[in-house]
């Protein structure tokens, strides 16, 4: 792996891979590894190494998911004060590991009614039954008591 920087881990449990996210001084990159040479400590030879795709400029970024050929991203900012859709920042991108393309981002209006409704998360589960869920978070509530709230998607894509 090249040298780098604020790294986070994604684990794709039902392919066996890891993803490791880092930073380098021209941005964001991904490193995907088979979950057996992660284990073994080898990451000489990465199964596929990208640049993350840009986002919206000027909002955090708040969490990333490996699952099969995809990446998915998630980005957000809280707004203040009274619940307001018009302020929602959060987004859901989903990036083609194959393809090398972005194939689709969207806005993600759920829970309009949250006070401080702030994107936190994303993750990917896999049922004993093998069905998988996008999985993603928001923080709500006052400062000093937080609160989760967590939702998710049968499509991945």
């Amino acid at each position: 792996m090249e040298a780098g920087s604020v790294f986070t881990p994604s684990v794709d449990q039902r392919y066996d891979r890891l993803g490791v996210r880092y930073s380098l001084p021209d941005g964001m990159h991904i490193n995907v590894y088979s979950l057996a040479a992660a284990r073994a400590g080898n990451f000489s030879n990465p199964l596929v190494s990208f640049k993350q795709p840009a986002m919206t400029a000027g909002i955090d970024f708040q969490g990333w998911a490996l699952h099969g050929s995809y990446a998915y991203l998630w980005e957000g900012e809280a707004y203040a004060g009274a619940p307001d859709p018009a302020l929602a920042t959060s987004k859901l991108w989903c990036y083609d590991m194959n393809s090398g393309q972005v194939v689709e981002s969207a806005r993600v209006l759920d829970a309009p009614d949250l006070t401080h409704r702030e994107a936190e998360g994303v993750g990917v589960y896999t049922d004993p039954y093998g069905r998988s869920r996008l999985c993603f978070g928001f923080a709500s509530g006052v400062a000093g008591d937080r609160r989760a709230n967590l939702f998710y998607r049968s499509r991945l894509i």
